[in-house]
This record gives C-alpha cells, sequence and structure tokens, in this order.
C-alpha cells in the first residue's frame, strides 16, 4: 500500500527540488523525458503512470487499483491511496474500502458545502464497482431493456458478456 501525496507534485513538479524528490521516488534520476514523452495530463497522473510502470516492471504488482482523497474545503486531490497486488480478490477489498472512504468523503463535502451556503447538492462522482455493475444489468435484464445470455451455473454476467438492447436478436 502507498500513500502518494501528490499536491505538491501536481503544483510543483517542475520545480527542481520537487522534481528531484521525484527521481527518489521513482528510483529514476533520469525520470523527465519519460515524463514529457507522455499524453497532456495533471503533473499528479503522469507521475502515478510512471510510479505503477516501475512497480510493474519490477514485478512486484500485477494490479496496481488506486483511488483520490480529495481536500474536504476545494476540488483538488490531496493524495492517493495505491495498493500493489497480485492478487484479484485484493482489487475487490480495496475498492470495497474504496467505496466507504469515497461515501465518507462526500459527506463531509456535502455536510461543508451546505454549512457555508445552505444548499445541498444532489450530484455525486462514485466509481462503479462489479458488483454493482452486475446488479444493474441483471435488473436491466430483469425489467426487458437488456439482453444476453448467462452462462451454466452463472447468475451473473462475466466480464465477456455481450449486452444487447432488449429489441434486437441475440446473434
Amino acid at each position: 500500500m502507498f500513500n502518494f501525496i501528490s499536491e505538491h507534485v501536481n503544483r510543483h513538479a517542475g520545480w527542481e527540488g520537487v522534481a528531484t524528490s521525484v527521481g527518489r521516488f521513482l528510483a529514476d534520476p533520469g525520470w523527465r523525458p519519460a515524463f514529457e514523452a507522455l499524453p497532456s495530463g495533471s503533473n499528479e497522473e503522469k507521475v502515478l503512470k510512471l510510479l505503477k510502470a516501475k512497480i510493474k516492471e519490477a514485478g512486484a504488482a500485477t494490479y496496481l487499483p488506486d483511488f483520490a482523497i480529495r481536500k474536504p474545503r476545494e476540488d483538488r486531490i490531496k493524495m492517493r491511496l495505491i495498493l500493489g497486488t497480485h492478487s484479484a480478490h485484493g482489487v475487490e477489498v480495496f475498492r470495497s474500502v474504496q467505496e466507504k472512504v469515497e461515501k465518507e468523503g462526500f459527506r463531509i463535502r456535502q455536510n461543508i458545502k451546505t454549512a457555508e451556503t445552505g444548499q445541498m447538492s444532489l450530484v455525486s462522482q462514485v466509481p462503479v464497482r462489479t458488483t454493482h455493475l452486475n446488479r444493474i444489468m441483471m435488473e436491466n435484464r430483469k425489467a426487458g431493456l437488456l439482453r444476453f445470455d448467462l452462462p451454466a451455473n452463472k447468475r451473473a454476467p462475466l466480464p465477456g458478456t455481450r449486452l444487447y438492447p432488449s429489441d434486437t436478436r441475440i446473434p
């Protein structure tokens, strides 16, 4: 588990002191050309890609899910928690924890916003988990909106399951 405090990297990756720290963090003092070759994005996203590539290259992890921890009073990422694992089950456990952390973070930001403005927001962006997606697909199938076949002895679609609108024929 890594706690990648990205706030200063995102804002100051070009500063020599920060750049030197990033090189030590990535165990690559010559990280700058690879960083600059990445497609546009925030400095934090680009350093995170380089970090994940280094971890995979070293064989330390197959899966590297992460999630952002936001500053409660600002729409800005303070840090990211990153899990490095070879276990698909570990990823599901990590995502379950992520869901709880994001809900709590949303609740805290919502309470602050409501206290400051007196207005409540109804919008919440939370990643969809595999279990949520399966439930949504099964509910839409039951409602007649989607069509798909399930393999024998399976109660939910598998990753390769083809989905069709209800008005089309399954080939």
